[in-house]
């Protein structure tokens, strides 16, 4: 009895430390992304440690760019972030600024992953990469057979710009031989591990459903200054 209540006073008092610790590993952005007529001058907070971002899709890490002061955005671009915190790294964020964009009437869909995933010559799920078997047109041991799924940033705005989805997801490519041609078909995927269970928003109107695991749509794409247009 004495060591259950020993155990259970120091849970009860390890968790505002460990409360406190997650509190720090948020990463704030002012103004959140959106569509911008001008420049946009964005500030980065995360109180008591030190954030490192990227404004290419990359994912941050340690020895990515430390933030020292407000980040000056003159083109469109996804600016993703992590803070650090005694050493220990927080939770992945990212917003998307679209500045002097085309006005449409249609939602928008902003994906921020590392360009080489998609476009690095050998380990690139776009490219044929180095390990082809045989001479055949359907190009078995392509780079883009592969079922591997990437941990990539989504986020979604309706088409007068408000933001109804901002989540880590999964991405993988979709679709049988639609994989030999330059469009691709790829699958965005909410899985809790990521973050949001559910893509939890009526793409199909109000009537249609809502909830959806998995996600396969149509778009146009900019992925780290790479322009591509794509079956998602």
């Amino acid at each position: 009895m004495e060591k259950t209540t020993l155990i259970g006073l120091l849970l009860i008092a390890c968790l505002p430390v460990f409360a406190q610790q997650e509190e720090l590993s948020v990463v704030e952005f002012y103004p959140q992304g959106g569509f911008y007529a001008n420049t946009v001058e964005v500030e980065l907070l995360a109180p008591d440690a030190t954030i490192h971002y990227t404004l290419d899709g990359t994912t941050p890490t340690r020895r990515s760019e430390k933030y020292k002061k407000p980040l000056k955005l003159e083109t469109t671009s996804t600016l993703r972030a992590v803070a650090y915190h005694q050493g220990k790294a927080g939770k992945l964020y990212a917003h998307t600024y679209f500045i002097k964009e085309p006005e449409t009437n249609f939602p928008v869909v902003s994906i921020g992953i590392t360009p080489r995933i998609l476009f690095d010559p050998g380990k690139g799920m776009f490219m044929q990469g180095n390990q082809l078997v045989g001479d055949s047109w359907k190009m078995p041991g392509a780079n883009f057979w592969t079922r591997q799924e990437v941990p990539i940033h989504v986020e979604i705005f309706e088409s007068n710009g408000r933001c109804v989805y901002n989540s880590l997801s999964g991405f993988r490519l979709f679709g049988g031989m639609s994989r030999l041609f330059p469009q691709k078909s790829m699958t965005l995927v909410a899985r809790e591990r990521y973050g949001e269970k559910q893509f939890d928003y009526p793409i199909f109107g109000e009537k249609g459903e809502k909830d959806f695991k998995f996600w396969y749509c149509e778009i146009q794409a900019a992925i780290g200054g790479r322009r591509i247009s794509a079956m998602l």
